[in-house]
């Protein structure tokens, strides 16, 4: 059964993620803010972020995640200890794949999925993009350090793997314990305790706090870990659309949100 950009929607709406939509590309661009602490990834503008173009291909029988302009080496001279650093990458790390242009430098990582006649399930679409919200950032420092000092050096890297979603059951159970305000609270609420008191509001940071201020899962075991965050509304995303589908009076699709 073929996949269809609604359907890839309805995935992200699932975890109340905000996003951009271009139906005439079928195509989703969607944006995470990064914890500047925890890694040395920047988007195109300097900033702590990533940016991920979701495509549905081949009439629904391809889906492909990529993070556009993540690096470039048009002008390195190190460009051999790069591609040796990708290329062990790709043997360390379960799906996360890169792609190279010549004609600009551009190097794309990405997951890529060939669905043909099978159905594409929740599951498999929060695995992929797990994948790549922890592959891109956690690499990052490996690959750069290859472009700026023509080294592969994989010092200092945890040897930490994403886990696959958990069982449907565990997730629901964990959704319910966010809503009640943690796991001592759900249980009080299960064994007809008294309604737990109003906790004081987290403290924020810069990748658990979407743009409206509402805060984000925390839980890095499970695609619940993605952190939502509305795609800035800056020259980088209009930037990254033209470089893909080319220059469009429209802007970059339609900002859509789960609600």
């Amino acid at each position: 059964m073929p996949t269809s950009i609604e359907q890839i929607q309805t995935f992200l709406d699932e975890y109340s993620l905000n996003y951009r939509v271009d139906e005439e590309h079928d195509a989703i661009l969607i944006g995470f803010g990064l914890n500047p602490e925890s890694t040395t990834f920047r988007d195109v503008d300097g900033d702590p972020g990533i940016q991920f173009v979701i495509r549905v291909l081949e009439r629904g029988e391809f889906l492909a995640i990529f993070t556009p302009q993540a690096w470039n080496v048009e002008d390195c001279p190190h460009r051999a200890a790069v591609f040796e650093a990708i290329a062990s990458i790709q043997t360390q790390y379960k799906m996360l794949r890169f792609d190279y242009d010549p004609s600009d430098g551009e190097i794309r990582p990405n997951v890529e999925l060939p669905l043909e006649d099978s159905e594409l399930t929740s599951r498999q679409f929060h695995r992929l993009m797990h994948g790549m919200l922890h592959g891109v950032p956690r690499f990052d420092r490996v690959i750069r350090h290859a472009i700026e000092r023509g080294e592969v050096s994989f010092a200092g890297l945890d040897d930490e793997e994403p886990t696959g979603a958990p069982p449907p059951r565990i997730a629901r159970l964990q959704r319910l314990a966010e809503e009640a305000g943690g796991i001592e609270a759900l249980e009080r609420l299960a064994c007809g305790g008294d309604e737990p008191e109003a906790e004081s509001p987290a403290t924020e940071s810069r990748d658990a706090v979407g743009d409206d201020g509402s805060a984000a899962p925390q839980d890095h075991s499970a695609p619940t870990a993605l952190q939502p965050s509305v795609p800035p509304a800056k020259p980088t995303i209009q930037r990254l659309w033209d470089h893909l589908f080319g220059s469009s009076d429209r802007g970059p699709g339609t900002d859509r949100k789960a609600g």
